[in-house]
């Protein structure tokens, strides 16, 4: 059973196992999640074949990213775990100095090269709530008038992972590796559906590298609000047991919700695969010498 989401975004699929694919099966999948932004499957066994087939798995999508902060089994640090206590002081903290606990952001965009795809299952969480938001950047873009479409398409923006290394360090979180910051066009070109997108979130954006500070701002300011609070390019995802949801960083932003009142774990993976270096224009696609050949140094 495959059912759309939303017309434009998202599809939700019962009755096909991911452990099932081979090599051609995965690449239509991979397929399927670009062209719908966000596939959720029903009922799947893939948590249940353990860390090291997860990882595997995640391999044939491409390198796969290691987190400069997370914690992961020891042996396995291409697992990135998502894990909240059940202690009320999780909540306090998150609420501490917010209103909300909504952080838009596409997956480490920070990187040289950010990711494609991210595959994430929940393995313990509340019964109801903890769901994820989804974002279309691509839609985004094209509610944009063409003059403005035009104007973003020249702009590039700093991208930085040093306020993340920080807050992790403040509440005694491990550091694998130094920051890193990157420089990415604000408007970038999937390399499978050849459309633009918006590619910059309030959790890793910093700057418009072209514009004073307060320009910058004001612009970011208007962007992150179109594509954080325009509900009709959006969609909602709950977790079921069993639950493997598949996005894609290049065209989705997302948010956690954290909005469960009982004091129990929410425990859950995620596997994310490298994508390529991100590009402003159709005409770099095909020219392999705009990416690097080796990316291994930088991570």
């Amino acid at each position: 059973v495959n059912k759309k989401i939303t017309p434009k975004l998202g599809s939700e699929i019962r009755g096909v196992q991911l452990t099932d694919l081979d090599a051609a099966g995965k690449d239509e999948l991979a397929l399927l999640v670009a062209q719908r932004g966000v596939v959720v499957l029903r009922e799947q066994d893939f948590a249940k074949k353990g860390p090291e087939y997860a990882v595997d798995y995640g391999k044939h999508f491409g390198k796969l990213h290691i987190h400069q902060t997370s914690g992961h089994p020891e042996t396995i640090p291409e697992l990135h775990i998502t894990f909240r206590r059940p202690d009320h002081k999780e909540f306090e903290r998150v609420f501490e100095d917010s209103n909300s606990s909504i952080t838009w952001h596409t997956d480490v965009s920070y990187e040289l090269q950010p990711p494609s795809y991210t595959f994430f299952t929940v393995l313990e969480g509340p019964d109801g709530g903890g769901d994820t938001l989804f974002s279309d950047s691509i839609e985004a873009f094209n509610r944009l008038s063409p003059s403005l479409q035009k104007y973003l398409s020249t702009l590039h923006v700093v991208h930085s992972s040093k306020e993340q290394a920080q807050n992790s360090k403040s509440q005694g979180g491990v550091q694998r590796r130094a920051p890193v910051t990157h420089v990415h066009p604000l408007v970038r070109v999937h390399p499978v559906l050849k459309k633009k997108s918006l590619f910059v979130n309030r959790s890793f954006s910093r700057r418009i590298v072209e514009l004073k500070k307060p320009e910058s701002d004001l612009l970011l300011k208007f962007l992150y609000d179109l594509v954080d609070n325009t509900h009709d390019l959006q969609l909602r995802a709950n977790w079921e047991p069993g639950t493997v949801t598949i996005w894609d960083n290049r065209r989705v932003h997302h948010s956690a919700v954290i909005d469960w009142e009982e004091p129990v774990s929410r425990h859950a993976f995620r596997i994310t695969p490298h994508g390529e270096r991100p590009v402003e224009d159709l005409k770099y696609l095909n020219d392999v010498s705009y990416f690097p050949s080796d990316f291994s140094s930088e991570f």
